[in-house]
């Protein structure tokens, strides 16, 4: 028994028990043990007023007794003796009246030896000699009903003891009356318990019910739906709670708007800065070169020179140009079945002349069984992207690795290079627009890869160096690489997830 109660003061204490039953269960147990308790002090109350009215009533009757009996047995008149004592059998709740001598003798009794057991105890003795008029315990019945037995003693004149009365009154009237008060008190009980129990539902979903919608509201505010409010349906403390929370929701609405505007012009002044940082050098080597074209046009050289340099500035602004287009505008993606292995390759393969001219080996192992459904073009942007960061990060000789496996419900592609690797600074912010660790770039192509990959529902990250992998990771890079494997300390590694095509997706 202790341990479920235990374990239910666990359960309430932890509130996986709900307000609305705590109320409920509550106002329950005080109806319950203020009913109990009434029944108990009531039950109580109504038996000792009866108990004390049957005594006064046998006393009455002994002392009526005990006027008549007193000359009688003076007189030696039996048949009187026994007309009287038969006629008083008959009152109220007696039900035995029998007479005794001094000695203890029975001379006469209704019931016949309904005493005689009393009579040989040594209680009678002692009641008898001290001349006492009390109650006795009796533990004989009389048509299965409990008797109480009464003793008074019988003077003729004012100190002269002529004998005794015994009486047997019967309680099954007290136990009956009691009985039935606690049936009243039980059925009220049951009454009050049910009306309480409707009165405290009602109350509990009148007061919990706002409540309820006030931490549903609240949990969506959490999740960033700020602005939400709930309905104000009463003027009480819970209508005052619920417009203190609709006034939070609101001026949460209100400061996460400005934070979005003041995010977005510090993004504008953050993208124009950079811009203009970025058009500045080639718009000054083009004006450089215009200024010096009227003085220096015969000069096959510089027109030369000339030509080249303005054609080289001017792609360079193209390319920062369509990096911004393509970071600012809507991903549309135009998607079909592809092999992910196949697609990396032909993105290594693009990238020949480059790995020649800076002498990086490359080594590749496609595991992928499973296809997905991409953009090609975007595909192709992702890991062009990534290919020429990790040439581009490495001196020459360097090493690059990549690989296709399934994992899950993806397929993992993985792109790594045996470089320095990146700094943690640098590692925090890489998918960041305008962070990059060239000395030349916008800084956009990582953003842009980040953007691609998550139209594609799939997922993106960097980890380095090497130590920073997944062991299962790093043993299957370092198995790719061979000698070139530079230590867990150094070296790069991009993973690219897409979510594999399965045959219900077909």
């Amino acid at each position: 028994m202790s341990a479920i109660l235990a374990r239910f003061r666990d359960l309430w204490n932890r509130g996986l028990v709900s307000f609305r039953v705590k109320l409920i269960a509550g106002v329950s147990a005080l109806i319950i043990f203020v009913t109990l308790g009434f029944l108990v002090l009531v039950s109580d109350a109504q038996q000792s007023s009866l108990e004390t009215e049957i005594t006064l009533e046998i006393a009455r009757l002994a002392e009526s007794l005990e006027q008549f009996l007193s000359p009688v047995l003076l007189e030696g008149d039996e048949l009187r003796m026994i007309e009287l004592m038969e006629a008083h059998n008959k009152v109220g709740d007696i039900r035995v009246v029998a007479l005794v001598d001094t000695t203890g003798e029975l001379c006469y009794s209704t019931r016949r030896r309904f005493f005689d057991g009393f009579l040989e105890t040594e209680v009678f003795r002692h009641y008898l000699e001290s001349a006492a008029r009390t109650e006795f315990a009796l533990s004989d019945s009389i048509d299965s009903a409990p008797v109480t037995g009464y003793f008074s003693t019988i003077y003729a004149g004012t100190d002269t003891n002529i004998g005794a009365l015994l009486i047997g009154f019967d309680r099954s009237r007290i136990y009956q009356e009691v009985d039935a008060l606690k049936r009243r008190v039980l059925l009220f009980g049951i009454i009050a318990l049910l009306t309480g129990g409707l009165l405290t539902t009602f109350l509990a979903d009148r007061f919990v019910a706002p409540i309820e919608r006030l931490k549903t509201a609240a949990m969506r505010i959490g999740a960033g739906e700020f602005g939400k409010t709930v309905e104000i349906e009463t003027r009480d403390e819970i209508g005052a709670l619920a417009g203190t929370f609709n006034t939070m929701s609101i001026e949460l609405k209100k400061r996460e708007e400005e934070v979005r505007r003041a995010e977005r012009l510090s993004a504008i002044g953050q993208t124009a800065s950079v811009v203009a940082h970025e058009m500045k050098t080639p718009l000054t080597s083009v004006k450089t070169y215009v200024e010096m074209l009227s003085m220096k046009y015969e000069d096959p050289a510089f027109r030369g020179k000339f030509a080249g340099t303005v054609e080289a500035q001017v792609t360079r602004l193209e390319k920062l140009v369509d990096d911004l287009l393509d970071y600012s505008r809507d991903t549309r993606l135009h998607l079909t079945e592809l092999d992910l292995s196949l697609h990396l390759h032909q993105a290594v393969a693009f990238f020949g002349d480059m790995f020649v001219a800076h002498r990086t080996t490359v080594r590749e192992a496609y595991h992928a069984e499973r296809p997905v459904a991409a953009d090609p073009d975007k595909l192709e942007q992702i890991f062009f992207n990534l290919i020429r960061n990790a040439v581009e990060a490495q001196a020459e000789e360097g090493a690059l690795a990549l690989l296709t496996f399934d994992e899950g419900d993806d397929v993992i592609a993985l792109v790594a290079d045996a470089g320095t690797g990146i700094t943690e600074e640098t590692m925090a912010r890489i998918f960041e627009p305008f962070v990059s660790t060239k000395a030349k770039g916008t800084g956009l192509g990582l953003a842009i890869a980040r953007k691609i990959t998550e139209a594609h529902q799939g997922t993106i990250a960097v980890h380095s160096p090497f130590r920073t992998l997944a062991s299962e990771y790093q043993a299957m890079v370092r198995e790719v690489l061979g000698n070139h494997w530079p230590g867990p300390g150094a070296g790069t590694c991009f993973l690219i997830g897409l979510p594999a095509l399965t045959e219900s997706d077909d």
